[in-house]
Order: structure tokens, then C-alpha cells, then sequence
């Protein structure tokens, strides 16, 4: 290679020397273009949206409230509902390993109460730098569905009515599975009810001929149900609610100024009575007027309006039917425009029409009172002496017309099943006694026992065996934080190491900043239960039944558990002399705070997990997570 003369110029060093300068430059000129924009992402403010899907702009009543976040945020942020309702705040759209988030699920423990406007406030929101921004505060505001009103009732409320009338009562939307309709007339009718047009309207057919020139007043009621919410269970039903009452006058027959009798429960001793406006020849009558079914008796007239029926042979319950045809001439050339038709129903045996709560009812209000509609004037003391009812039930009868309402002395007990009898036997006073048994059967609200246990987050990685102590010791007024339980537990110093690790029925295990399972893994219940014991009364369990905890828990005793935030796949090791360690991956604990449901058979259980807040379990989800550590726990008196 030829060597450059004395004072030249070496220029493919130069051109070398320019582009490492340009390039430089260049990275100068990037390098704070790129700390802008990560400065400017890192610490971008977090916006709260709501997502829930809505209809007609208002939450579903079994609807969860999503919020997204424009950001990932901080999980340690607080979230706060007003008016206020229990339920667990979840999150999803996890970044580094779930310490920020992107979406937020606030799920209530119970269907939500319609028509009602809710104002969620969000505070202490911090995305991944929050040492460099102020934390802001949000407010966001929702309703919640309305449930169905009445829109219109057909026949007109200012209507006569037909003695062939049918009701239809339109709704503005289809009935929910959070509703119920009642519907009841005075005086008593038997009805058939239907629903149509997408469920958004009620058909009522009489099923007989309603009485000519009586009034009808109809009463419309609502009952309102409440849902366990991540089940189908029905958690409680209000009493009914009166909506409407509404009456009609059912039109006068054509040129008869009465007609007797009308309605049910007629006398077998009962005579037919029927006046016209104007006179008929008997023979006429007679030739025009049908009896159906037929009866033995004669008519008779005095002064050719009046017309009486003395019937022979009148059986008890049957719907009889008396028709004159149009056209009948009076005496005076004139003649009936339209047919006479009117229906009567003899004596039956006394029955119920209808109680409240229906048959096979859930979720009965605990402080409803019993109501029971019969078909006819009842002797009241023989009705109050045939009611029993089981569990037994101290209470005082009262009576509205021909309804026997039984208030109990106290409230029902919840998450129970009562059975009601009337014996047969109930006496009327113009009519037959009943004739067999009335049994309906219902259950009570869903109870929810739930203790006032203040919620802490972990302050380590691993330290939620510490923190779900700290919250039972603050339950119990003690001010205390998780390094005083920290160092009273130690540590055992044993590395891991060819399938040999530390002894967590002792001490804790790993670093409690590290990873499970890597690094970390945590402490079981026995040393939880001793530091407990230097505060409080507390003892440590395995091999426990479910109704261990309830019945823990309605005591007012807070209790740890052992579970799985992760997987659960077995990781067991030894310890260096060789005890064997049942683990687990992703072990967790949660303090068990309530339960829904009774205790002998709860339908969800109530945590606070000291990583999310409140978070809740169905039965069979809670003992599986549980039984994989030997259902082991800590109770905390």
C-alpha cells in the first residue's frame, strides 16, 4: 500500500472522521427528542372512561361498571362508590407483572337497584413514574336500568266494560327476571293471565261472565328481586308494591233494570230475579228465556216486569247461564235490542285464590307478612285455627274483607324454608267447608353476614401471610404494620438448592421482596398463628370444613386461609433434614371476612385479598382454591 507524501491529505479519513461527527450529531439530536417522549408517555396522565356496555344509557342490573384507563395506572389507587354498595373492585390488562393495570371491574355482591344514579370517585391515580405527577381525582356518574311502567290499560279507564271484558295491561319493555306483576280483582275474580307481544304486555280473561251493572276494580302490584350477583340465586323480593287501581262499570243489559244473582258462590236456596225496563207477556218470556245448565222450576210473573225462577234442583259448584234472546216484544210494541246474557256460579268448597308469597317463592323479605286471598266469606276463627305453619312462627292474624294476614311477632329467620298448611275443614258461613289441604312452601332472603375488617395492601411482594394478619389485628383496634409480624417470624436462612429449601411451618421462606417460585415463596400458618398470639387469642387449623370458617365468621373471628394467587402446580421440596414441604405455586393467602348465603351452606365467600381488595368466591371455586394447601388457617378471636 502506498504511503501518502509528506503534507497531504489522508481523505478517506477525513470522510470517516465527518460521518462518526454526523453521527454524533445526530445521536445529540435524538437523544432528547427520545427523553421527551418517554418522559412524556411515562408520566402521562392517566384518563378514566366508562365502558360498561349500557342500554338506552343506563347499567343493566346485572351488568358490572368497566372503567379503562387512556394509561396504565397504579393499582394501588382508591375507588370509592356513592350512594354506597358492597362488592369487589378486580383488575385486568395487567402490565409488568400486574403492577399496572389498564381496566378496573367494580362487580356489587347483589343485583343493582333500578333507576338509581350512583357517582363512582377514583383517587390516588398514578401511572409508572408517579414520584414526577399529582396523583388526580375522578368523578364518574351512572343510572341504573328503570324497570317496567304501566304505559296502558285496555279497556279504557273510562270505559263501561262488556260482561265478556278482557284486560290488556302494556308495559313500556318487556318484563325482567328482576320483576314480578300481581294482579287482583275486588270483588274476587277468577282470571287467566297471559303474557304477549315480547313480553311487554299482560292479556286477563275472566273465566266467566263478569256480572252486568257491577263495578270491577282492578289492583295492579309489583314485586322487585334482587340477584346473587355472579349466580342465578334469588337473594331477596320486596312486598308488593301497588302500582295501579283502576275501576269499571260493567254496562246494564239492555232493557232489564236487574238481574239476580250474579257473581259465585250463589246459594242453592237462591231464586232468579230478573226486571225489566218495560212489560212482557209470560208466554213471550218464556218462549225467549234459556237456563243452561237445564234446572227443574217454574217462572212466574205478578205485573209482567218482575220475573221469578224457583229452581229445584241448584248444584253446588256450577256456573249456570241465563240468555233471553233480542228481539222479545213488550207489551208496548217495543222489544229487546240485544241479547240478555248473564252468568252465576253456586257454592263451592271454601278454598284460597291466591297468597303472597306464591308457592315455591325465594328470596321472601324476612319482615313480609303472610297473605292469603280466599274464595269466599270464611268463618274467621275456624280459618285462624287450621293455619299452621313450620319452623313455628309466633304471630297475629287480622283480616281485610275476605283475606287473612298473618304478621309475625318477629322477623323470619333468613336462608329458610317455611311450610304453610291450612287443614282442611274451614268453615264458611253460606257456604261448604274446604275440603282439602292448602300447602305452599317458600324461602327467605339470602342473608349476608359480613364483618367490618379494614383492608391493607401488602407492602413486599411476598408479605401477604403479615398483611392479612395486619388487617385481623386492626379489626380487633390494634394499630400495628407488617414489620413487627415480619421480624417476630424471621427467616429461614436455607438456600435453595438441588430440591432443598427452607422450612415455611417455621419461619419464612426466601427473599419476601423476591419471586415466586423462583426467589420467594412465603410462611405458613403456625408462625402466623404464634406472632397472632402475642396480640390476640389465635389458633392455626388444617384438614378444615367450610363451615369451620362460617361459623367463625358469624362469631365475629376474622380467618386466614391458604390458597393460590397463581396456577397452584405442586413445587414440593425437602428440607435439610429431610421433612417433606407440600407447595404450591402462586401460594397466597386472603382473610375470610363474610359469606352470602347461610353457614351451613353459603352460595359465595367473602375475602379481602391483601394484592386487590375485596374479592369473592363461589363455593365450589373457594374450596378448591383452599383445598390445596390442606384447607389450613389461621383464626384470629
Amino acid at each position: 500500500m502506498q504511503t501518502p507524501a509528506a503534507g497531504s491529505i489522508n481523505t478517506m479519513n477525513a470522510r470517516k472522521a465527518v460521518r462518526r461527527h454526523h453521527g454524533f450529531l445526530k445521536t445529540l439530536i435524538a437523544l432528547p427528542v427520545f427523553l421527551g417522549f418517554a418522559v412524556f408517555f411515562l408520566t402521562r396522565q392517566p384518563q378514566p372512561t366508562f365502558s360498561s356496555n349500557l342500554v338506552a344509557g343506563r347499567l343493566p342490573l346485572d351488568a358490572p361498571v368497566v372503567l379503562d384507563f387512556s394509561w396504565p395506572v397504579s393499582r394501588n389507587l382508591e375507588f370509592r362508590i356513592s350512594p354506597h354498595i358492597d362488592g369487589e373492585l378486580s383488575f385486568e390488562s395487567a402490565w409488568l407483572r400486574e403492577h399496572l393495570v389498564t381496566r378496573a371491574v367494580f362487580t356489587p355482591d347483589f343485583s343493582w337497584p333500578a333507576n338509581t344514579n350512583y357517582e363512582i370517585t377514583l383517587a390516588n391515580i398514578k401511572n409508572a413514574i408517579p414520584g414526577i405527577q399529582n396523583p388526580k381525582i375522578y368523578a364518574l356518574n351512572f343510572t341504573t336500568n328503570e324497570l317496567a311502567e304501566i304505559k296502558q290499560i285496555t279497556p279504557g279507564l273510562s270505559q263501561v266494560i262488556g260482561a265478556d271484558a278482557q284486560w290488556q295491561v302494556d308495559l313500556n319493555q318487556p318484563v325482567s327476571r328482576f320483576e314480578e306483576y300481581l294482579f287482583q280483582f275486588d270483588p274476587n275474580v277468577e282470571f287467566r293471565i297471559s303474557k304477549k307481544a315480547g313480553q311487554s304486555a299482560y292479556v286477563i280473561v275472566p273465566q266467566q261472565l263478569l256480572g252486568q251493572g257491577r263495578k270491577y276494580t282492578l289492583k295492579i302490584f309489583q314485586i322487585q328481586k334482587k340477584y346473587v350477583f355472579s349466580t342465578d340465586e334469588i337473594a331477596s323480593q320486596s312486598e308488593p308494591v301497588l302500582l295501579a287501581q283502576h275501576a269499571w262499570q260493567v254496562k246494564e243489559p239492555p232493557g232489564v233494570a236487574k238481574v239476580s244473582p250474579t257473581g259465585q258462590n250463589i246459594g242453592l236456596a237462591e231464586n232468579l230475579e230478573i226486571v225489566f225496563t218495560e212489560k212482557l207477556d209470560l208466554q213471550v218470556f218464556l218462549e225467549n228465556v234459556s237456563l243452561e245448565p237445564k234446572l227443574s222450576g217454574s217462572w212466574s210473573s205478578v205485573d209482567g216486569k218482575t220475573f221469578l225462577f224457583f229452581p229445584e234442583d241448584l248444584r253446588q259448584e256450577t256456573t249456570y247461564t241465563v240468555k233471553i234472546k233480542a228481539g222479545a216484544k213488550t207489551l208496548d210494541g217495543g222489544y229487546l235490542p240485544d241479547e240478555v246474557v248473564y252468568q252465576f256460579s253456586t257454592i263451592e268448597p271454601v278454598k284460597i285464590l291466591e297468597s303472597q308469597p306464591k308457592a315455591n317463592a325465594l328470596g321472601v323479605t324476612v319482615g313480609s307478612a303472610l297473605r292469603f286471598i280466599f274464595n269466599q266469606p270464611v268463618d274467621k276463627k275456624s280459618a285462624e285455627a287450621n293455619f299452621g305453619i313450620s319452623p313455628n312462627v309466633k304471630g297475629d292474624f287480622s283480616w281485610a274483607e275476605n283475606t287473612l294476614i298473618f304478621k309475625p311477632a318477629s322477623a323470619l329467620a333468613f336462608n329458610t324454608t317455611y311450610n304453610v298448611v291450612f287443614k282442611k275443614g274451614i268453615s264458611a258461613p253460606a257456604g261448604l267447608a274446604s275440603t282439602e289441604e292448602h300447602r305452599l312452601t317458600f324461602l327467605t332472603e339470602v342473608s349476608v353476614t359480613r364483618l367490618a375488617v379494614p383492608f391493607h395492601r401488602q407492602g413486599h411482594k411476598l408479605s401477604c401471610e403479615v398483611a392479612t394478619l395486619v388487617m385481623a389485628l386492626r379489626y380487633r383496634g390494634l394499630d400495628i404494620g407488617e414489620q413487627p409480624l415480619i421480624d417476630f417470624i424471621g427467616f429461614d436462612p436455607t438456600p435453595k438448592k438441588n430440591g432443598v429449601w427452607g422450612d415455611p411451618h417455621r419461619a419464612f421462606v426466601g427473599d419476601i421482596n423476591g419471586q415466586q417460585p423462583g426467589t420467594g415463596y412465603g410462611v405458613y400458618w403456625e408462625p402466623i398463628a404464634k406472632a397472632a398470639n402475642q396480640y390476640r387469642t389465635a389458633r392455626a387449623f388444617t384438614k378444615g370444613q367450610l363451615t369451620d370458617i362460617t361459623n367463625e365468621v358469624k362469631k365475629g373471628n376474622p380467618v386466614i386461609i391458604w390458597g393460590t394467587a397463581g396456577t397452584g402446580r405442586r413445587i414440593d421440596w425437602k428440607t435439610r433434614d429431610g421433612k417433606n414441604i407440600v407447595a404450591i405455586t402462586g401460594e397466597h393467602t386472603r382473610i375470610v371476612i363474610g359469606f352470602v348465603g347461610s353457614a351451613s351452606n353459603p352460595s359465595k365467600i367473602i375475602t379481602l385479598d391483601p394484592l386487590y381488595g375485596e374479592k369473592n368466591f363461589t363455593q365450589s371455586a373457594f374450596l378448591a382454591n383452599w383445598g390445596l394447601l390442606g384447607n389450613s388457617g389461621v383464626v384470629v378471636e
